[in-house]
């Protein structure tokens, strides 16, 4: 299978117009506004505290159920008594099963925010009021999330930050003695001095993060602002539906007039699931929103030439973007690390 995409610039040349320091945000109060919510939870811990809630919600309503059927039972009678009287004077509202089924498994992580689809709104009337393209929302991104998805626990998204930070300032300290006491190496052999640093410093970040459960990730789509209504119709529609990932998010304007590009990201629950990121993708592909362009078959090769990027929220919240000072690759995968040429040619 062969597709050439017009649509897309690719990721890695882009991804820095999309960097905490770019006007994409907006001007500085603005920038400002949204820091101090960053800094304050994530919008993934929001999720998961959102369910913490819902835990204690549902033990406080059974604490109180409880002491009020206590109460009942001492002025009514027996509890099996009051049960009868009830179905006897037809007042037994019990809810049926499918319907409470129903009610416990659908939940909104955005409900209320007015730039995200809401519960028992139609995918037709929120893609109508929220238009990726238009840019006249007044906030970054317009949200998408799936009513069935499970999100976990919640994280500890400020201590992440804080180790996280220090473990980049302790690579950057050794970047510098090595730079000092070999004055005479050049920049590319103080880097391949530097491999087996880096590598730890990749690997402590990844265990930090899954250590506050900061584990979150998202595929990374692309489009041109003339495609991206067409493309977040797609990704809403499969969300919903429950054939993406957690949630979704597309920016509502391009960063840089001279190139009209917008970003969609989709999320996934957990980086290191990699069956549930790989099944993302190949929905991705079939919904034509991951460009495919298969080069010679040469052996040993996925021959994938275009690709898409899966980034973990790990390395966004850490600020690590392509060329980043550290030279760690921004990216978990790519298109061509979990997919084969058969993978693609039979989709």
């Amino acid at each position: 299978m062969s597709e050439v995409s017009t649509n897309f610039h690719s990721p890695q040349a882009y991804e820095d117009d999309f960097s905490d320091t770019s006007s994409f945000y907006g001007d500085s109060a603005t920038k400002q506004r949204y820091q101090k919510k960053a800094r304050q939870k994530s919008d993934h811990g929001r999720i998961q505290e959102w369910n913490v809630q819902v835990v204690a919600a549902k033990a406080m309503q059974r604490e109180h159920q409880s002491l009020v059927t206590k109460k009942r039972k001492n002025n009514d009678g027996s509890d099996n008594d009051l049960k009868r009287r009830r179905l006897n004077e037809g007042q037994n509202t019990a809810r049926p099963v499918n319907q409470l089924s129903t009610v416990q498994r659908q939940h909104n992580i955005y409900e209320g925010n007015p730039t995200a689809l809401q519960l028992g709104e139609s995918v037709d009337d929120f893609l109508k009021r929220l238009v990726p393209s238009s840019g006249t929302t007044g906030e970054p991104w317009i949200w998408c999330a799936n009513f069935s998805a499970e999100h976990g626990e919640a994280s500890d998204l400020a201590s992440y930050r804080q180790i996280g930070t220090r473990l980049l300032d302790q690579y950057s300290a050794k970047r510098n003695e090595l730079e000092s006491i070999q004055p005479a190496k050049t920049a590319g052999t103080i880097t391949r001095m530097l491999r087996p640093y880096r590598d730890k410093l990749r690997e402590d970040i990844i265990q930090t993060a899954r250590r506050y459960n900061v584990i979150a990730g998202k595929w990374m789509l692309f489009p041109t602002s003339g495609a991206v209504d067409r493309y977040w119709a797609k990704v809403v529609s499969a969300t919903v539906e429950g054939r993406l990932g957690i949630s979704a998010k597309v920016s509502t304007r391009p960063d840089n007039p001279d190139r009209p590009m917008q970003v969609i990201c989709v999320y996934t629950r957990d980086f290191k699931e990699e069956a549930d990121i790989k099944r993302v993708l190949v929905e991705l592909v079939k919904l034509k929103l991951a460009p495919v362009v298969l080069g010679p078959l040469q052996k040993g090769a996925s021959n994938v030439r275009e690709q898409i990027w899966y980034k973990p929220d790990c390395y966004t919240y850490l600020d690590l973007m392509s060329g980043n000072e550290f030279k760690l690759k921004p990216t978990l995968y790519g298109t061509a690390d979990l997919l084969t040429r058969a993978d693609l040619e039979t989709t």
